[in-house]
């Protein structure tokens, strides 16, 4: 009687950065190499190895050219070499750059390198933009370089159904759809049990948000976190709460709208001339008020949240405001985030679909249309109360432990 042989578990290496600097690529990878090795643990015939290929300490040098990185390069392409053959590895996964010219440089002397040593490749694609970049922007000899190290990858693994498009451009043997999850970030607020009926409730008032007849006088607070930069929308932002309450006010609401930012300025020179269209909107809304203080509708910029202080704005938040135009946006982590803590999502990004977040939830309008978006403020807020149903979905969809079960059986069946 024969006796069924134990598969042999697939040797993968990551070759990718966890933080520092802590953003949404580096924190999936950090949650991707713990999902794995609880998948591991739990049976799953999967060994992992991790190069933490990181080429910057903070997030403003992202991308941005510097010899010491190319000689950075060269030391985590040995490094994974090495590994190769001395634990006998089947599978080697990588994140490629954005559409950045040095980085995607950088890109391609570590694959140029490496992916001779690996018949398998996987290529998660944690930013998008490349494609278009290629097509738009790059020289032929980019495109046809592009083409050869990031081509016909054992397998692509994209965020969302639109993002598979990209991908195709470089024709990889099959493409997965895996949107991102994470540990629900609620669970230290004790959020279900303290904080959801308290939102519940503010969105009975909000429902009848703008209502010079039935408005009370609530203030609708949004949330914008992110970078700091105009790309990223924190210029848009302030701009829509400056016009969602002009409109409360040209149509006599006694509402009010609020905003914290909450992020890094990168560049002091964009800080500067936020903090100087901050105090000229303030001014303007003051004058029509006729007030010298504008009470609730105020601005908070809260600068860099981390930790418990993170989580109380998500949880002291009605709406999440993402006016993102920056090119490689994919699947943002802190929308997942938002939507974990029951926040309606409005975004200039194409994020609706059958893995992303729900079009009852989530606003889309064209992107840098700031009236569309104060419009769409303002009709979102009667979907505040709807919060628990926002958590549950993100809950269903975006939770880590779907995450890592999905993740690794898409690299075991990369692996053969």
């Amino acid at each position: 009687m024969s006796v069924p042989s134990t598969p042999r578990a697939v040797r993968v290496l990551v070759l990718a950065y966890v933080p520092p600097p802590l953003h949404g690529q580096s924190f999936m990878v950090a949650q991707l190499l713990a999902a794995l090795h609880r998948e591991a643990s739990a049976g799953t015939p999967l060994v992992v190895f991790h190069v933490d290929s990181r080429y910057s300490d903070d997030p403003g040098s992202l991308g941005r050219p510097g010899l010491f990185k190319l000689a950075a390069a060269m030391r985590y392409a040995w490094k994974a070499i090495r590994l190769r053959f001395s634990e006998g590895l089947d599978l080697l996964y990588y994140v490629p750059a954005p559409g950045k010219r040095f980085a995607v440089w950088r890109d391609w002397l570590v694959l140029a390198l490496v992916r001779p040593f690996f018949s398998r490749v996987v290529l998660h694609w944690h930013a998008a933009g490349l494609a278009p970049w290629l097509r738009e922007r790059a020289t032929a000899g980019e495109r046809l370089v592009s083409r050869l190290v990031y081509g016909r990858a054992s397998l692509s693994v994209v965020l969302t159904e639109e993002k598979g498009l990209e991908a195709s451009y470089f024709d990889p043997r099959a493409v997965e759809v895996i949107p991102n999850g994470i540990p629900d970030p609620c669970a230290p607020l004790e959020f279900d049990a303290r904080i959801l009926p308290r939102k519940l409730e503010r969105g009975t008032r909000l429902a009848a948000f703008a209502s010079p007849r039935e408005g009370d006088g609530t203030c609708l607070k949004l949330l914008y976190l992110s970078l700091a930069t105009r790309e990223k929308g924190v210029f848009d932002a302030l701009e829509v709460w400056e016009e969602v309450n002009r409109r409360l006010l040209a149509g006599r609401s006694p509402d009010r709208c609020a905003l914290t930012v909450a992020g890094r300025f990168v560049d002091p020179e964009e800080e500067s001339e936020f903090l100087r269209d901050l105090a000229a909107a303030q001014a303007r809304l003051r004058h029509l008020l006729g007030v010298k203080r504008l009470a609730d509708a105020e601005v908070r910029v809260a600068g860099h949240l981390s930790g418990d202080a993170k989580s109380q704005a998500f949880a002291d938040a009605d709406l999440f405001l993402f006016p993102s135009r920056y090119p490689a946006e994919a699947f943002p982590v802190a929308l997942i985030e938002a939507a974990h803590f029951g926040l309606p999502c409005l975004t200039y990004q194409p994020l609706i679909g059958e893995r992303g977040l729900s079009a009852a939830f989530h606003r889309r309008v064209p992107s840098g249309d700031r009236e569309a978006l104060a419009a769409a403020v303002i009709d979102l807020a009667a979907n505040v109360g709807r919060c628990a149903e926002i958590r549950a979905e993100a809950r269903r969809k975006y939770n880590v432990d779907d995450f890592g079960r999905r993740m690794a059986q898409a690299l075991i069946r990369a692996a053969h």
